[in-house]
């Protein structure tokens, strides 16, 4: 999978929206998350402070490989099996990338910013799904 120029630029030029305040953005987006979809919240530790910086650092990693799909695969794969131990379905990576998606809206993330994230998640998602459960895919919200 790749993406082009114009995408990995506007991703990494992102960057800075959860460098700058990791915390802030982690909180945003598992308040948005979970005003969505409150049965997911079983699936997370009471303080979601180890989480929510795991979750920065997934973001960083995305926006600093973007361009070498090659180099996130086996981090990607990784991921996805992991998931599925903490209970995640092929159905919650749709809602998740939703809150993503509306976090780095409300973040202040421009038109581009978004329009490349939604591509890149869409890609992650799917990807991440057909490792993880083979015979599904994922469900847009």
């Amino acid at each position: 999978m790749s993406f082009d120029k114009t995408q990995i630029e506007a991703l990494k030029e992102s960057g800075a929206i959860f460098r700058g305040a990791p915390e802030a953005v982690a909180a945003r987006f598992y308040l948005l998350l979970f005003e969505a979809n409150p049965e997911l919240r079983r699936l997370f530790p009471d303080n979601l402070d180890d989480q929510g910086r795991k979750l920065s650092a997934t973001l960083a990693l995305v926006v600093d490989a973007i361009g070498e799909w090659q180099n996130l695969e086996p981090v990607l794969s990784s991921l996805a099996r992991r998931h599925v131990g903490y209970g995640a379905e092929a159905r919650h990576y749709g809602v998740v990338c939703t809150a993503l998606i509306e976090t780095l809206t409300q973040a202040g993330a421009t038109a581009d910013q978004i329009a490349a994230w939604k591509a890149a998640l869409e890609k992650i998602a799917s990807f991440m799904v057909s490792v993880a459960y083979p015979d599904r895919s994922v469900e847009s919200h």
